[in-house]
């Protein structure tokens, strides 16, 4: 039989939501490196690993929903 194999790379950085950074520094992941930057408020832990969770599980297919925990 013949299987087709799919490698789907995704990036994304996280920073704590009040860490300035700069403007270049974004532009540069973007424009170079195809990821996403997000704040968060790393203080509210379960909300940080949820939207960490939910980004991981929708590029995963639903194939991991668990990477972080609290």
């Amino acid at each position: 039989g013949t299987t087709k194999d799919t490698l789907v790379l995704s990036n994304s950085a996280y920073l704590n939501h009040d860490l300035k950074i700069a403007e270049m520094f974004s532009a540069i992941g973007v424009d170079y490196y195809d990821f996403v930057l997000s704040k968060l408020d790393f203080s509210k832990a379960e909300h940080a690993a949820g939207e960490i969770n939910s980004w991981v599980e929708k590029k995963t297919n639903g194939k991991i929903k668990d990477l972080m925990s609290p």
